[in-house]
C-alpha cells in the first residue's frame, strides 16, 4: 500500500436524524441500521464526513478513548456505513497473486484477456488457464501467453475449472478472471487495497464492478447488458451481505484469499 493516510466516507444511504431528546442518529447501511452517537461518536462522524483519515478521527478525542474510537470506526465500516477512499498502489509487488482463468471454446477471448493482463504479469502475478475441454487452440493461446496451463479433455464446467485452478495455486492471494472478461487498468490494485486496508480482520473476497462492454454496434443482448446487466450490482461500494442490495458477486471477476477459499 501506498504510504499515504485512506481517507473515509460515509455510505451513500446515511442520513442524519435526531432523537426526542437530540441525540443525535445515523440511519442508513445495508442491512438498516439505526445508531445513537455519544458525543465523542458524534465527532468521529463529522471527520468522517469532511473525508477525514482514520487518525484524522481519532486525533478528535482524548488519546485514552483512542483505542475505543478505533473500535467503533470498525463497527461502522464492518456494518457498512462507512467506507475507506481507494487508494491504490501501482508499485506494489504481485507476487503473492495468482490468477485463475477457466475457459470453453473462447480462443479469441481468452487471447484478448492475457493481452490485458501482460501489465500485471510484468508485476509477477501468476497466471493458470484451465482449458476446460476446448477444441479452438485456446491451450495454445494460453502457453503463448506466459500461463500455466492445465487442460481438462472433457468439459467439467466453469465451476470445475476454478476449482481445479485454484488447487494449483501457491500464492497467499487468488483471483478469478472468466476468459470474456476485459479487465480496466488498476483492477486488481484496487481489489488489493480493499484486502491490505482490511487485513484479514473484515474482508477475505473483494469483487469489482463488472459493466456491458457493448458498442453501439453490438447485439441486442450486448446492448441490453450495457444498460442493464445482471452481473452490474452498481458503482457504490457495499458489503456482500445475505439478502441485501449486495446479497451476492458474480464469479466473472473476484480476488480473495486463498486461505479463506479453501476454507469453505
Amino acid at each position: 500500500m501506498s504510504g499515504a493516510e485512506p481517507k473515509l466516507r460515509l455510505d451513500a444511504t446515511v442520513q442524519h436524524l435526531h432523537g426526542s431528546d437530540g441525540t443525535p442518529i445515523l440511519l442508513g447501511g445495508s442491512p438498516l441500521r439505526l445508531l445513537r452517537l455519544r458525543p465523542p461518536a458524534g465527532k468521529i462522524v463529522g471527520v468522517i464526513e469532511a473525508g477525514g483519515s482514520l487518525a484524522d478521527a481519532l486525533n478528535v478525542v482524548p488519546a485514552d478513548q483512542r483505542p475505543a474510537a478505533a473500535r467503533f470506526v470498525d463497527t461502522l465500516t464492518a456494518r457498512g456505513l462507512v467506507h475507506c477512499v481507494p487508494l491504490p498502489d501501482p508499485a506494489r509487488s504481485l507476487c503473492d497473486v495468482t490468477i485463475v482463468i477457466p475457459v470453453h471454446e473462447r480462443a479469441a477471448s481468452l487471447r484478448r484477456l492475457l493481452d490485458a493482463l501482460a501489465p500485471l504479469s510484468e508485476r509477477g502475478v501468476a497466471v493458470v488457464v484451465v482449458d476446460d475441454g476446448s477444441d479452438d487452440g485456446s491451450a495454445d493461446i494460453a502457453v503463448a501467453g506466459g500461463a500455466r496451463v492445465l487442460r481438462h479433455e472433457r468439459a467439467l464446467g466453469p465451476a470445475a475449472a476454478r476449482n481445479a485452478g485454484a488447487a494449483l495455486v501457491t500464492t497467499p492471494l487468488l483471483a478469478f478472471l472468466d476468459s470474456d472478461v476485459v479487465p480496466k487498468d488498476g483492477w486488481l490494485d484496487l481489489c488489493l487495497f480493499h484486502l491490505d486496508a482490511t487485513g484479514a480482520s473484515l474482508a477475505d473476497l473483494v469483487a469489482p464492478r463488472v459493466v456491458g462492454m457493448a458498442d453501439a454496434g453490438g447485439s441486442t443482448i450486448e446492448r441490453y447488458e450495457h444498460v442493464r446487466s445482471p452481473l452490474d450490482l452498481g458503482p457504490e461500494p457495499s458489503l456482500i451481505v445475505p439478502l441485501t442490495k449486495v446479497a451476492y458477486v458474480p464469479a466473472a471477476a473476484l480476488v480473495m484469499r486463498t486461505a479463506a477459499f479453501r476454507s469453505t
